[in-house]
């Protein structure tokens, strides 16, 4: 499985168990969306950061979709293969 597809994987499983647990809408809304993003990338997410760690934040942002607790979470899960959120919601 491609970093983007568990990457995307991660993001629909947040926003699922948001939804089951009454979470804002717009926060769903937005992981769902990240979801579909990330999923339909031509370039590798992995990539986007390790290019040059210091400005993905920045580069990811510029992705239509993509805020700013997103961004952070696309680098937690290149960095450390998880993201604390979604462990913590499953």
């Amino acid at each position: 499985m491609s970093l983007n597809s568990e990457l995307a994987a991660r993001f629909s499983d947040m926003a699922m168990a948001l939804e089951l647990l009454g979470a804002n809408r717009f926060r769903v809304n937005a992981y769902q969306r990240v979801a579909r993003l990330v999923k339909d990338a031509t370039r590798d997410f992995g990539a986007i950061v390790e290019d040059d760690p210091e400005t993905a934040l920045q580069r990811l942002q510029a992705l239509d979709g993509v805020g700013k607790a997103t961004a952070e979470k696309i680098v937690e899960f290149v960095a450390d293969g998880a993201i604390a959120e979604h462990v913590e919601l499953l």
